[in-house]
């Protein structure tokens, strides 16, 4: 399993490498499928293997 953010909203990965306790606001965030092209560019995914993208469209799911 390989999780990533994409670099136009990655409020996880910003607070992690800024030691950050909590995530902030991310303004004018984009995504697309960026994290899967980098794979195939970089040889971990291939275009004949099968993928599954789980979206779940937010960092912080469960704030209890």
């Amino acid at each position: 399993m390989i999780s990533v953010q994409a670099a136009g909203c990655a409020p996880i990965v910003d607070a992690l490498r800024n030691g950050d306790e909590r995530a902030r606001k991310w303004e004018n965030a984009s995504t697309e499928a960026h994290g899967l092209r980098r794979l195939i560019d970089t040889g971990w995914v291939t275009h004949r293997e099968r993928v599954v993208i789980f979206n779940n469209g937010a960092g912080l799911k469960y704030l209890s």
